[in-house]
């Protein structure tokens, strides 16, 4: 080597970026060159000689053992060492270091460098230094360099480190020596004694110190602590109590294992049964959170003040008898906080493990937006707005939600790279909803923007700088430059005036208009500003409707049907359905006739006025298609001020609810069908709308200006279904005249048609398939179709409308459509390079078309591989339903995973909420019921309950049966009026209609029994599952009875109360002849629990 200097040796290679294990052979060519006497192979032997008279020194005589003299190698290697840490130019020095000390291992050069550290100035480079080492350490697995690590470790290392003055360095350090404590220390087999109270105190400073910095780091640390180190004579500080206040823990309502108290208790009879009661206690009021909780985002019920008054008052209505202590806010948001992480994971833990037969997402999204905006908002508005409370609450969430919450994002993150991190300690980028929760409360305040990083250091990575801290609402204008709004009514008002309506369902232009720009980055705005913006755009969609303000009306209407950034489902939220499908319904219902009547009479009005007339109907309609399909919103339940008359009259309801049924007749006025002139009139409409479309090829004025968009919302189905079974049996032979009157529909005023049309397709395409169709007619029938689908140009009025209407039941037709596809054999292929675009062009142009208009914004509960069209060959066969039932995951096989659930007493339901409901739904309600219910009862009767030693007492068996019947009243109901109508109801003792088979059927076949072990905390990972195995037996009869949801009457008929007193009130009857006395009790049994929890439940 031309140089001595070990300096100048490692400064050359680090200008040279010479990785650290280039470096480390360099290094010892310049050992061995420049102390020859001491090389490296001599003095490594030396130093396990040696090392073993160093297990029984003291860790305080090893820290004050004289070192080596001036001229000894190793000390002239440390000096030089520290030297190139203190210069600080290239990071990658340090590097060099850990290479040389630890990954080289050199027990003399440790124990001389170590000490030396705390003389070091440049404190980056040692936290480089550290979290370098620890790296290495973190995935150490030579056994010949951990065997003389342990050795250092009693004697230097742990010494070292522990004389550091914690109180007086950075936040960074902390965590730096921290972690490389943690990694070091679980090599030592075992505890490593510390006599020293210098020691002792210094180790209590550092915890305190990251307590405040990273908590969920701190729990780690001191829990690796309390195994390793031992402080002699002195109460560790770190013990945990054993005796737990279980009535005010801080994980009352997390997942996390709540040991009994009874086998470590001395006194066993009444303390330990009130502890048992306690522990059971706790373990329902979990359960009935997370039902409570999932129940009112599943309805849309609003979050306000009453909403935490309400979840406070929980408790007490579950345990009247219990004493309850008064809670502050702090403390109810703390517990809230806490739970509602809970809940989610589990939420997310199901769906993820239990539920691969379904595309749910919609209340998955409400969980979101609550967890990410609403609840936010509850602690600004509602709370002392303190950040302990945030930390305390976040402290109390249970590692293994965490780890369930991190694990869903890490599966859903599609940019994830799923190898093996070789430094798996360090911090990932994958964020997930607890950054979100944090962010929202930086921009209100709550939290400095610091708070994210202290408490999410742990395994996330945020640069705290970069968040917003304030809850302005901005955005750029087309000078380039962001604006603050101020006023937000007059900022919608100024961008609907500049907005033009074809840009509305271009995503690319969206950022030339204010408020397309602020929707379309709508998960961005701070909870109070989506909180106003909710508010102002709702209060002018109600002023607009009334005073018949068309154009504002017609622009907002269609902004918020393509749901940008879920900017509708969170409007949703705030506002709730109810108040927008009363808007709407009143629209198209009352104000609608009534001004357009008034515009009729009016005198030289424009032809824009005549637009915005029929398309303010027509997006009046598709928004209420959209909250009815997309959003599930049940109408007759919105209590809009419908009597029964009023929703047989209701045009709205009757078209909404029958989307997919084109009558075969026409007529211009439905109630008086039976009028021979109504249909001599009918009849001439009909034959002149044909005539003109295609045999003259245009319509006349006359035909205009004498029919109203309701007429046409019926008509144009009509015409396009007449059609189109006329060309199928051969009526009808010219294509071409058919293409040109289809054509016609995409004007403006006639698009409203389209919306049935879309619907109605998806029955007729898939008859057409199955009955094996001579192609020739498929192809006219999709030529006719792509007539509708991809029109070549489109008036900018239309643009935007046809768009969304094709969002509307895209799904099921791309999977009809997909059949149509001549290469039979795709979905097979799966995993087999195999272009997708074998199909007839006139086909994929149609696939291709619907694929764009689901891409441009969310749509929920379909399956996102079929918005993929980058692939270029078929991965895996998309679904098109949201809910299917396959040989593997059987209709039998999911009801006895359920009410295995309710057995093992776990915390959440086995399904969510949305998939339970389709499951009930297709059982239908009384089939479950009963099924769920004769079940119970022979496993509690035979087997006890479950995880229980001896036969379960009548209270532990009652304790199956409420958490039974608390999911069916949570379930049945919606509000406080609900239930007291419905106990109302069930008190009544008249006499009801009996619909359908009635009483307790005989079950034939007994459940099998299951003994397998079911920790609560277990359903968050999917281990341990409740699934029968596939040749158990069936327990139900598959029965699929059609649901009279839609019927204002019937609604109530199908909710479990109303299913138990329809069958209390039957006994004695013809239909209940299978019905015995003993049957009968049981009912009367369950009637009265189920009244009683309808009285004292909290909705």
């Amino acid at each position: 080597m031309e140089s001595k200097s070990l300096n100048t040796l490692a400064l050359r290679c680090a200008a040279r970026k010479i990785p650290a294990s280039e470096f480390l052979n360099l290094y010892k060519e310049f050992y061995n060159e420049t102390f020859p006497a001491n090389s490296i192979d001599n003095d490594d032997a030396k130093t396990q000689e040696g090392s073993g008279s160093q297990d029984k020194t003291d860790v305080e005589e090893s820290i004050s053992k004289p070192v080596g003299s001036k001229n000894d190698p190793v000390a002239i290697l440390c000096a030089e060492f520290m030297k190139l840490l203190e210069n600080g130019k290239y990071v990658i020095l340090a590097d060099y270091v850990v290479e040389v000390l630890f990954v080289n291992y050199h027990s003399e050069l440790v124990r001389e460098f170590l000490p030396k550290l705390k003389d070091l100035m440049n404190k980056g480079i040692l936290i480089h230094f550290f979290s370098k080492s620890c790296a290495f350490f973190v995935n150490l697995t030579d056994n010949l360099v951990i065997s003389q690590l342990i050795k250092d470790l009693r004697a230097t290392i742990v010494p070292c480190i522990l004389e550091t003055n914690f109180c007086d360095i950075s936040n960074e350090l902390v965590v730096a020596i921290a972690k490389f404590l943690q990694a070091v220390l679980r090599f030592t087999p075992q505890p490593i004694q510390i006599n020293s109270e210098t020691y002792r105190d210094n180790t209590f400073n550092l915890t305190k110190r990251l307590s405040l910095i990273n908590k969920i780091l701190s729990k780690k640390f001191a829990g690796i602590i309390d195994k390793k180190l031992q402080f002699k004579e002195v109460l560790g500080p770190f013990t945990k109590d054993s005796t737990l206040d279980f009535d005010n823990s801080p994980s009352i309502t997390s997942p996390q294992f709540i040991p009994s108290p009874l086998p470590s208790m001395k006194e066993r009879s009444v303390t330990s049964s009130q502890s048992a009661i306690k522990y059971k206690d706790l373990k329902l009021l979990r359960y009935y959170k997370n039902i409570w909780l999932n129940s009112k985002l599943m309805n849309w019920q609003p979050f306000d003040s009453e909403f935490i008054s309400n979840y406070s008052a929980i408790k007490s209505s579950l345990y009247p008898d219990q004493v309850q202590n008064i809670q502050n806010v702090d403390l109810l948001f703390t517990d809230l906080i806490e739970t509602a992480f809970t809940c989610f994971a589990q939420f997310v833990s199901n769906k993820l493990y239990h539920q691969s037969n379904s595309t749910y997402n919609l209340l998955e999204r409400k969980w979101i937006l609550f967890l990410s905006k609403i609840l936010p908002l509850l602690v600004y508005k509602n709370s002392s707005r303190t950040a302990h409370v945030i930390g305390n609450a976040l402290d109390g969430i249970d590692d293994k939600v965490i780890k369930a919450i991190s694990a869903y994002y890490q599966e859903n993150d599609d940019g994830r790279s799923r190898n093996d991190d070789l430094f798996d300690d360090y911090p990932s980028t994958s964020l997930d909803i607890r950054h979100d929760f944090i962010k929202s409360l930086t921009m209100l305040g709550v939290v400095p923007p610091v708070f994210i990083t202290n408490y999410l250091r742990g395994d996330q990575t945020v640069d705290s700088k970069a968040l917003a801290t304030t809850d302005d609402l901005t955005f750029t204008n087309q000078q380039g430059i962001i604006e603050i709004v101020n006023d937000i009514p007059n900022f919608i008002r100024s961008s609907l005036e500049g907005m033009e309506m074809e840009n509305v369902s271009e995503p690319t232009l969206v950022s030339s208009n204010g408020l397309l720009q602020v929707l379309s980055n709508f998960d961005t705005v701070s909870p109070t500003k989506q909180f106003e913006l909710a508010n102002a755009i709702v209060d002018m969609l109600s002023e607009s409707s009334t005073t018949f303000e068309l154009n504002t009306f017609v622009k907002l209407t269609a902004v918020l049907t393509f749901n940008y950034s879920h900017s509708l489902t969170s409007i949703l939220m705030y506002v709730t359905p109810e108040v927008l499908t009363k808007l709407y319904l009143e629209f198209v219902d009352k104000h609608w006739n009534s001004q357009v009547i008034g515009k009729q009479e009016t005198d030289g009005e424009s032809q824009f006025e005549n637009v915005n007339i029929s398309m303010s109907f027509s997006w009046a309609i598709l928004m209420l298609t959209i909250l009815y399909k997309q959003y599930h919103i049940d109408f007759v339940s919105m209590r809009a001020d419908y009597t029964t008359d009023n929703i047989k009259n209701s045009f709205a309801i009757t078209f909404v609810e029958n989307l997919p049924d084109i009558s075969d007749l026409f007529f211009i006025d439905e109630k008086n069908s039976d009028d021979p002139e109504v249909q001599v009139k009918s009849h001439k409409l009909v034959r002149d709308w044909l005539n003109d479309l295609f045999v003259n090829g245009s319509l006349s004025d006359s035909l205009l200006q004498n029919i109203e968009p309701k007429q046409l919302a019926i008509l144009v189905p009509y015409i396009f279904k007449q059609v189109t079974l006329a060309m199928e049996i051969g009526a009808v032979g010219d294509l071409q005249n058919l293409i040109g009157g289809f054509e016609y529909f995409l004007q403006p005023f006639m698009l409203v048609g389209l919306i049935k049309v879309m619907y109605w397709l998806e029955q007729y395409l898939s008859c057409l398939k199955s009955d094996e169709t001579d192609e020739k007619l498929i192809q006219k029938v999709l030529s006719l179709l792509n007539t509708i689908i991809c029109p070549s140009t489109l008036n900018e009025d239309s643009k935007a409308f046809h768009f969304a209407v094709l969002r509307l039941n895209a799904i099921p037709l791309l999977g009809i459509l997909y059949q149509f596809r001549s290469n039979k054999h795709a979905e097979s292929n799966y995993g087999i390079y195999s272009s997708d675009n074998e199909g007839n062009p006139t086909l994929e142009l149609m696939i291709s078309r619907l694929i764009s208009s689901l891409s441009i914004s969310p749509v929920y509960d379909i399956d996102s591989t079929i918005l993929v069209t980058d692939n270029n060959f078929v991965q895996k066969p998309p679904k098109f339903q949201s809910f299917f039932v396959t040989n593997e995951i059987s209709m039998n096989k999911m009801l006895t995973n359920q009410m295995n659930s309710f057995w093992s007493l776990h915390s959440s339901t086995y399904y969510n909420l949305d998939f339970l409901k389709t499951l009930i739904d297709t059982l239908t309600p009384k089939q479950f019921l009963l099924d769920v219910l004769r079940t119970l009862e022979y496993k509690v009767e035979t087997l006890g309950v479950k995880d229980v030693r001896n036969k379960s007492s009548s209270n532990e068996s009652d304790q199956v049966i409420d958490y039974l019947f608390y999911f069916l009243v949570l379930y049945d109901i919606e509000n406080s009026e609900d239930a007291k109508a419905m106990a109302q109801f069930m008190e009544d003792t008249v006499d009801i209609s009996i619909n359908g088979d009635s009483g307790i059927v005989k079950q034939e076949t007994q459940p099998k029994s299951e003994y397998n072990p079911d920790d609560d905390i277990d359903m968050l990972f999917g281990e341990n599952d409740t699934s029968m195995q596939a040749n158990e037996e069936d327990t139900l009869d598959n029965k699929e009875l059609k649901s009279d949801r839609n019927c204002a009457l019937g609604k109530n008929r199908h909710t479990f109360g109303f299913i138990i007193h329809e069958i209390k009130l039957s006994y004695g009857t013809l239909e209940s002849d299978s019905m015995s006395y003993e049957d009968y009790k049981k009912i009367c049994e369950y009637h009265s629990r189920y009244l009683k929890m309808l009285k004292t439940c909290i909705f």
